[in-house]
């Protein structure tokens, strides 16, 4: 795989991270409000498409191939929004 592709490929991860990270903290949302049934069911059909989505992703950029480092961007990129949202979220709060 060719660097720019890797490259191209680690940003995709760390910017599906971050989405990733938003849609949790809005889906949270959604969750508390559900029935049990509907808990199990929401949350599955969540991640699914979000892992459908990521690989299709990644199939347009590398077609397909998937590294260890590209999950572990992704966690990073995920942490590293969740924490940013949290403080831009409590200073709108503050305001």
């Amino acid at each position: 795989m060719e660097l720019s592709v890797q490259i191209y490929s680690l940003i995709l991860s760390f910017s599906f991270g971050g989405v990733f990270a938003l849609e949790i903290k809005y889906f949270y949302k959604l969750y508390l409000i559900l029935i049990p049934v509907l808990k199990f069911l929401i949350s599955l059909l969540f991640v699914i498409v979000n892992a459908i989505i990521y690989f299709w992703l990644l199939y347009l950029i590398n077609n397909g191939i998937v590294h260890l480092y590209f999950f572990i961007v992704m966690f990073l990129g995920y942490y590293v929004f969740s924490r940013l949202f949290t403080i831009w979220f409590t200073q709108i709060r503050k305001k």
